[in-house]
């Protein structure tokens, strides 16, 4: 059964993704006359694919630009297209660079920090105002920021840490900077970083980075809040999405929670995990999936009760749901009501009649057929 259904799973994730993948996201241009920077400043914004502009989404703001920016959007897109993937779906902008005067080249002045002020103060008040205004967002945003411009993500942490629910910076140009960054981020205190939002902080190939890194690493290290990986081994470019999927991997895990940490607690403490996910990301956040995973470990190790409590949870709250019904019924089939399942089962297949589902009643007469 469960081999079948994870061919199903994986059949569906390929063959979903290669039909969206004929049709390109949706990019769209846009400028604002900046009065803080006193020019006309351009930038994009990518909308996560199957958009719905009455859904509101979390922003993802990134200082990548060129062809970094379009392979960051589609290394998002696979990253958040399915439930199963390792984020949510993000609108993603990509944060305006802002002229500063300088003989540097551009790289060199987006690392020393000679332009953090004005850029995040453009980004601050004008640039995040915009897109409140243009688009239904959820509240949650992050700064994302790789190599030189990985330092303006740095500056903005310790400028104005509460501006972004989550700061992810790849393989930032330490060596470069002239701001400060290494010192402030060295001589953060713990007791000024309760409720800090979280920062991923790697390191890249570069051997002059690597000292002023582990200065970074050695002060932070200790709290919850940060996560320091050295990537060195890797290629410069490999980096940038190397990184971006663990530093995803690690801000989201707990959206996939192990069932484990609620057999003790139960159907009790799933809800204040979830209420605490829902503070954290600004939005109802559904624990059907964890309820259903907690009520089937109950039925495998025999613990009746609490797992035809657990599900009928769900069934009770969602009388409608077929899903919800076909998992209560291979519980009792676990723990062997056979009876009870086949009712399950047939109330499922009724609604399922009624919803023309057809998916959903070629699954449930197979099921029914076996009792």
């Amino acid at each position: 059964m469960k081999n079948w259904l994870l061919v199903l799973l994986t059949f569906w994730v390929i063959t979903s993704y290669q039909a969206k993948a004929k049709n390109e996201l949706e990019i769209s241009s846009h400028t604002i006359d900046s009065k803080q920077a006193n020019a006309s400043l351009k930038f994009k914004v990518a909308l996560p694919w199957g958009y719905d502009k009455n859904k509101a989404y979390p922003v993802l703001y990134t200082t990548a630009g060129g062809s970094r920016f379009n392979s960051l959007i589609y290394q998002l897109d696979w990253l958040s297209h399915v439930a199963m993937g390792p984020m949510p779906q993000f609108i993603v902008v990509n944060v305006p660079h802002v002229t500063v005067p300088s003989d540097m080249h551009p790289k060199f002045v987006a690392a020393s920090g000679i332009a953090n002020e004005l850029q995040l103060t453009v980004l601050a008040q004008e640039v995040m105002p915009y897109i409140e205004k243009h688009f239904l967002t959820q509240g949650f945003n992050l700064l994302e920021g790789y190599s030189s411009n990985g330092n303006f993500v740095l500056h903005t942490y310790l400028a104005k840490r509460a501006l972004f629910d989550g700061y992810l910076v790849h393989s930032p140009v330490l060596e470069l900077d002239k701001s400060g960054l290494v010192d402030k981020l060295s001589n953060l205190k713990k007791i000024n970083l309760e409720n800090t939002p979280p920062l991923y902080l790697s390191l890249g190939p570069f051997t002059g980075n690597k000292a002023l890194y582990e200065r970074i690493n050695h002060n932070l290290k200790h709290i919850p809040a940060f996560k320091f990986e050295d990537l060195s081994q890797h290629n410069f470019l490999s980096v940038a999405t190397i990184s971006m999927v663990n530093s995803a991997e690690w801000l989201f895990a707990d959206l996939s929670p192990e069932v484990d940490e609620f057999v003790e607690g139960g159907i009790a403490s799933v809800k204040r995990y979830y209420k605490k996910l829902t503070l954290k990301y600004k939005k109802a956040m559904d624990s059907s999936d964890t309820l259903i995973n907690l009520s089937f470990y109950y039925a495998n190790n025999d613990y009746k009760n609490k797992a035809l409590n657990t599900i009928s949870t769900l069934v009770n709250d969602h009388p409608d749901n077929v899903y919800y019904l076909t998992r209560k019924a291979l519980i009792h089939k676990k723990i062997g009501q056979l009876t009870e399942s086949k009712h399950s089962f047939t109330i499922a297949e009724q609604l399922a009649t009624e919803a023309n589902d057809e998916d959903a009643l070629s699954y449930i007469k197979g099921e029914l057929a076996k009792l």
